[in-house]
């Protein structure tokens, strides 16, 4: 846990050093979805351990806000923060098709990625490449399968995982001091039992601070 206390520290730190005298701030505000592709496998079904192996498809709300600067014309830094909220699915016991309807955890995430951008006109596309940590926020809960079984599902040992990230999009300025902006981003966490792919797409506002 202290490794991850400093790495949230540092990923703070950097970015106030680097943006001190820069122009071009932006701070952006943003709602989307975040498409969670699906992970596991039947053959790693083990009974009364791992009764549930696959985790299918499913798409959360998103809520996020990030603080960029740029250096010079085309480079610089942002720091994103990402509130992802849950949504529903149904799993399933592949030794005798006993299913369950239950709600994704919410997660937070904190990221710093490095832009590349370059504006033409009113439209600025931009590629972007990073990496931050995840905050799985989880609590025990007991649900009832469809086969009326009562099913714990516990809090997992680890509840903050690094990840990565990258892809792109476009900014419309409508103003000197704002515009509005579109998100594509391929997010991929590093948990601790199997990594977790999914996709990112939001709209926002941003304002030129």
């Amino acid at each position: 846990m202290k490794k991850y206390s400093v790495f949230l520290i540092v990923l703070l730190i950097i970015p106030s050093v680097c943006y001190s005298g820069l122009k071009n701030k932006r701070l952006s505000l943003f709602l989307g979805v975040n498409h969670v592709f699906e992970y596991g496998a039947e053959e790693d079904y083990v009974l009364g351990e791992n009764d549930f192996p696959v985790t299918p498809a499913h798409t959360p709300p998103l809520i996020g806000a990030s603080f960029s600067n740029g250096f010079g014309e085309y480079f610089g830094l942002e720091v994103e923060s990402l509130f992802i909220l849950g949504s529903r699915f149904t799993i399933e016991d592949p030794s005798d098709g006993d299913t369950v309807e239950v709600l994704s955890d919410s997660r937070l995430s904190l990221s710093l990625n490095v832009f590349f951008r370059k504006q033409w006109g009113q439209f600025c596309p931009y590629l972007i490449v990073g990496g931050g940590l995840d905050k799985l926020l989880a609590k025990e809960e007991k649900m009832t399968s469809a086969y009326g079984y009562e099913i714990t599902f516990e809090v997992p040992e680890r509840t903050f995982d690094p990840f990565v990230q990258f892809g792109g999009g476009v900014e419309y300025l409508l103003s000197d001091s704002m515009g509005m902006k579109l998100n594509v981003r391929y997010v991929l966490i590093f948990d601790e039992l199997e990594n977790v792919g999914g996709m990112n797409i939001s709209l926002g506002f941003f304002f030129i601070l």
